[in-house]
């Protein structure tokens, strides 16, 4: 075949992925209203339970010892304000945009992709996805106290959709809030636009294609609204082949990323790594000097440090946090950079690395990502706040997965203790139980527990084991 003659390459469209229409929803029924459709999900987004629930998520210090220190809630805003910078830049440099769009609506659908792209996080942060992990991974180990249970264990482990489990991702768990958990619940959950839910989809595919080594983005029970979001918008899908190499119609398909879900996923790089460097030099994991090192790299390119030498060498908190916001413009600039002169990639879904690691700064952020593992990540006091937050999260799971088993099996054969565990639980996981098979009652478990935030799973482990750790106690 002629190169005349070759079928032109898929693109993905600027008009279908800025859509404005909510998943099983119309676009907006507020008539002349000052509020377009994107700054409403950010605001459903804002006022939901789930995002609230971030003030009280481990973002890198369980419990931290002082206010300062960022939760899930603080870095998100943070990520938010970091995207929506580089989508509103970029966007006002492309022309190719649908009529009545404006640049700053890209910032507001990216804004609000990063307020909720950490909602689906488990408490104690990805101790607490491992400690998930880990529970569905023993539970062939397990000696289960009846052959009903023991059947219906093996039931669920021969599911293929147990792997939404052994591999949970809180990203899978995310796309389940917004959809299904939270707002109108079955009738499409907080009913986001659907260029918003593309921007949010780090990895739009199931775990059955991701495998076990890759993240994934919704669980099998949510493949409908996956289905649904992303061939409104026209994501590509990826192509599958037969044996012979001729192309077939995937029952599960995966999917090209939504541009602007590269955007997310680089403001919440840029975020983290700066804000952990500037939170261990005020807790002294990280001396000033090496802070100063790490981020002024970054921060002294394109003259974003004019004034930095007129703040007083004794105050170091006030010097920090310049060189952050310094560095974080100097990342935000090359990012914006970076996503313009890939545009044509980006809707192909030909763009195969990281936004923020296409900025050009490789060689500092690898620095950067160093200093963070020998010194914070892998400090003693997290560690062993980690490991007990491990360890309080398989003992609740083992309640009420126990409970849940046993209900599935038999509701009426609920001993005292299970049906006190069955009490406790919100009525929306009553009301899901009901009727539940094996594989839907663990999704009410992986919900429940992973919707708690640090302080409530662990006063409900103290509660229901009668035990009393010193983390966390409050003076």
């Amino acid at each position: 075949m002629s190169n005349k003659e070759r079928k032109p390459k898929p693109v993905m469209t600027w008009e279908k992925l800025l859509s404005g229409r909510r998943y099983r929803e119309a676009p907006s029924t507020v008539e002349n209203s000052e509020v377009n459709v994107f700054q409403e999900d950010a605001s459903r987004i804002l006022n939901s339970t789930p995002f609230r629930r971030l003030q009280g998520k481990t973002q890198v210090h369980p419990f931290p010892p002082f206010d300062y220190l960022r939760t899930r809630l603080t870095h998100s805003i943070e990520v938010a304000h970091v995207g929506r910078v580089i989508a509103t830049g970029a966007m006002r440099q492309l022309p190719r945009l649908p009529k009545k769009f404006k640049a700053s609506m890209a910032g507001d659908i990216v804004s609000a992709a990063c307020l909720a792209h950490d909602l689906g996080n488990p408490p104690f942060g990805h101790i607490g996805e491992y400690a998930i992990q880990t529970w569905f991974a023993r539970l062939n180990e397990v000696k289960h106290p009846s052959e009903e249970i023991a059947d219906l264990v093996a039931e669920l482990l021969a599911d293929p959709r147990t792997d939404d489990f052994r591999n949970f991702d809180g990203n899978a768990q995310g796309f389940r809030i917004l959809t299904r958990l939270t707002g109108w619940r079955d009738r499409g959950g907080l009913q986001l636009s659907n260029a918003t839910m593309g921007a949010f989809a780090k990895y739009p595919r199931s775990s059955r294609k991701a495998g076990k080594k890759r993240k994934f983005g919704y669980f099998s029970d949510d493949k409908s609204a996956a289905t649904s979001i992303y061939g409104a918008l026209e994501m590509l899908q990826i192509p599958e082949y037969d044996a012979d190499r001729q192309p077939i119609e995937p029952r599960d398909p995966a999917y090209r990323r939504h541009p602007f879900a590269y955007i997310v996923e680089a403001a919440d790089d840029i975020s983290y790594l700066t804000s952990d460097i500037e939170d261990a030099g005020r807790m002294k994991l990280l001396s000033f000097d090496d802070c100063e090192q790490l981020l002024r790299s970054i921060a002294d390119t394109k003259g974003h440090l004019p004034r930095y030498t007129e703040i007083p060498r004794a105050n170091a908190q006030d010097r920090l946090k310049y060189l952050r916001a310094a560095a974080v413009s100097t990342l935000i600039d090359r990012a914006v950079e970076c996503f313009c002169d890939r545009e044509e990639d980006l809707l192909s879904g030909g763009f195969g690395e990281n936004l923020f690691n296409a900025t050009g700064f490789a060689s500092d952020v690898a620095a950067i990502r160093r200093a963070c593992e020998e010194s914070i990540y892998n400090e003693g006091g997290k560690l062993q706040l980690e490991a007990a937050g491990f360890d309080i999260i398989m003992k609740v799971m083992d309640l009420y997965g126990g409970m849940m088993l046993q209900y599935v099996a038999d509701p009426e054969k609920l001993d005292l203790r299970e049906r006190g565990l069955f009490a406790l639980l919100p009525p929306d996981s009553k009301e899901m139980l009901i009727g539940a098979d094996v594989y839907k009652a663990m999704l009410v478990l992986v919900d429940y527990v992973s919707g708690m935030t640090d302080r409530f799973i662990l006063d409900l482990y103290q509660k229901l084991t009668g035990t009393n750790p010193t983390i966390g106690r409050m003076m």
